[in-house]
């Protein structure tokens, strides 16, 4: 029973910790798309951008609903959406984006950043965000 208890805890000891979320004001560097829904007319906008983060990149994001009705779609949307570098998938769930509502300010409002482990990628790298829908956003 105590060699399966120690090899237990040597495996949780060996599962890297994540960083923890950090939070930065909207800005101009932050891109925005829509995210419109066919049945009423209505979307949300969902603004993001990557900054880079004690050597490390991140990811920040914020999502406006203009509908609260909206929220429940957006959600999984932002469960299923990926960050791709150059191609390659680096983030998979997009859900830790902060949330405001219709009658919030997004110029004044914190979008929330998940910082990734390892490198940097290059300065030119192309970074796109990819909804379900397959649409994809630089």
């Amino acid at each position: 029973m105590r060699l399966v208890l120690a090899a237990a805890f040597a495996l949780l000891a060996a599962i890297p910790a994540r960083a923890e979320d950090i939070h930065i004001p909207l800005d101009s560097d932050f891109s925005s798309f829509a995210l419109d829904w066919n049945t009423r007319n209505e979307s949300s906008t969902v603004y993001w951008t990557t900054i880079e983060h004690g050597g490390k990149l991140a990811i920040c994001g914020l999502i406006q609903h203009h509908d609260a009705t909206l929220m429940q779609y957006d959600s999984k949307i932002l469960r299923r959406s990926t960050i791709k570098v150059n191609g390659k998938v680096v983030l998979k769930g997009l859900q830790f984006f902060t949330t405001i509502g219709n009658g919030g300010k997004p110029e004044k409002s914190q979008a929330t950043c998940r910082v990734l482990e390892g490198p940097l990628p290059p300065k030119d790298a192309q970074f796109l965000l990819t909804t379900p829908a397959l649409r994809e956003y630089s």
